[in-house]
């Protein structure tokens, strides 16, 4: 298992200069995004949401949402010194192939990588699909890397989108989790159980739990990559300081970008979440929130969230939960995928409509498993089988 990267220690700024910064300004976005004339959508309170499976995404869709995820991938970007991710795919150099972008928000991941990787499948072939991850994923081919930000709130079964992740990744593929920790906190004290910053997380932590889909912490996931089959799991840890009160340069400017980050969003994070769970009023909400931006702006609250970007390594030994590829001679589709159900190999999908059939209690005589290197040898699907 790899060695985890610790949090930085963060000094304050004791010489606070407002013409430095200003906190709570507007940070224009001029990103290439997926605009939500492409998307169905209903109004609710003053914004709009998704309506495709309706309900279960608690943020809004419009553009105020979309210009502030534009923000925060600026807010990745900085805590990632400029990198889109930590796991090697991402490394200056190197060559990755089918890439995943899980909850991809605007596209504007997805595109920036695909500027950085010539080799990948990219724009023009970069493709935004609209789709649930808690469903059955029915993707024709593994990936290289799945790449998935910030999807604490919108899971309801972790373990289940996780296996998803696995099944779906070629032996010695890359999952990378970017993951915002709800809770703010700080390491001196001035963030404590009273200021309604803490008051908020605490309802939004109920209100999600009550919907089905809670914030998860994510040094967990750690934990539960490893049971399920993944090796070498390394969690990165970072600060986003609330506001510009840390010393530090690079922590000073995190905190201008996050102060907006979380002001901008505020609303759209806690308005659906406490009418819906609570039956909270829409006036009710908006007096709440009056207190939690001034703790999100108050310099002498040394406040910040720990975020963390893991990346994780699909296992090269075959499992029960793991892939297997095959090639059929007789079609032009190259490859076909699928898992040891126990009872022999599943090919969930491949070649045609009828090529997804179990192959009994053990694989006939005439396919060989190559353990080696994950390879059915001699396969034919059922449309070019001669039994």
């Amino acid at each position: 298992m790899s060695q985890d990267n610790p949090p930085a220690v963060l000094d304050v700024d004791e010489e606070q200069d407002d013409a430095r910064s200003e906190v709570g300004s507007s940070i224009a976005s001029s990103s290439t995004s997926l605009r939500n004339s492409l998307l169905d959508y209903r109004v609710e309170n003053g914004r709009t949401y998704h309506r495709y499976k309706d309900g279960k995404y608690v943020v809004p869709n419009d553009d105020r949402e979309l210009d502030r995820l534009d923000l925060q991938h600026q807010v990745w970007l900085l805590a990632l010194d400029d990198r889109l991710g930590v796991a090697p795919p991402c490394k200056e150099g190197a060559e990755v192939g089918r890439v995943l972008d899980v909850g991809t928000g605007t596209g504007i991941w997805a595109l920036n990588f695909g500027d950085e990787h010539p080799e990948a499948e990219r724009a023009p072939n970069v493709r935004f699909e609209i789709d649930d991850v808690e469903e059955e994923w029915t993707w024709s081919r593994p990936f290289d890397y799945i790449h998935s930000r910030v999807m604490t709130a919108s899971i309801g079964d972790w373990e289940v989108y996780l296996r998803n992740c696995y099944d779906n990744l070629v032996p010695g593929g890359w999952v990378e989790l970017q993951e915002l920790d709800l809770f703010a906190t700080s390491d001196d004290g001035t963030l404590t159980e009273d200021h309604a910053l803490s008051k908020w997380c605490k309802l939004l932590q109920g209100a999600s739990e009550k919907l089905g889909r809670p914030y998860i912490s994510p040094p967990p996931l750690k934990s539960l990559l490893s049971e399920i089959g993944f090796v070498d799991v390394s969690l990165s840890l970072y600060k986003w300081p609330s506001n510009p009160w840390a010393k530090d340069p690079k922590y000073r400017e995190l905190g201008v970008l996050q102060c907006e980050n979380a002001l901008s969003g505020v609303e759209g994070f806690t308005m659906a979440s406490l009418t819906r769970a609570y039956d909270w009023t829409p006036e009710e909400v908006n007096v709440l929130l009056i207190d939690v931006r001034n703790d999100i702006k108050n310099r002498n609250i040394h406040a910040y969230w720990p975020t963390s970007s893991g990346s994780r390594f699909s296992s090269g030994r075959f499992t029960h939960s793991g892939s297997l590829l095959a090639s059929c001679p007789g079609c032009r589709t190259t490859s076909v995928s699928g898992k040891d159900t126990g009872n022999g190999f599943y090919a969930r999908s491949g070649c045609g409509p009828d090529s997804a059939r179990s192959f009994g209690q053990k694989p006939s005589s005439d396919i060989a498993l190559d353990y080696d290197n994950l390879r059915l040898r001699n396969f034919r699907c059922i449309a070019h089988s001669s039994g």
